[in-house]
């Protein structure tokens, strides 16, 4: 995964697909179906980069960004 690393700093969206998503799908979540896993989850302070649903309520949202980036910012 390494040759990917230059490429994954500059790209959130690269580092969802290559990192996130296989991540999440081997917790057992199914990134293709919208009532487990919704992107751009709209909450009341925000849209995190997913939320993972059961039932059709929320049990976690999960911010990403680029490889290296800091989260700081998300967490306000």
């Amino acid at each position: 995964m390494k040759e990917f690393h230059p490429e994954l700093q500059k790209s959130e969206a690269l580092t969802r697909y290559v990192l996130i998503d296989p991540v999440l799908r081997a917790l057992g979540w199914n990134t293709s179906d919208p009532d487990q896993v919704r992107p751009e989850f709209p909450t009341e302070t925000g849209s995190p980069d997913y939320g993972l649903l059961i039932e059709g309520k929320p049990l976690v949202t999960v911010e990403a960004k680029a490889l290296g980036k800091n989260l700081g910012a998300a967490k306000d």
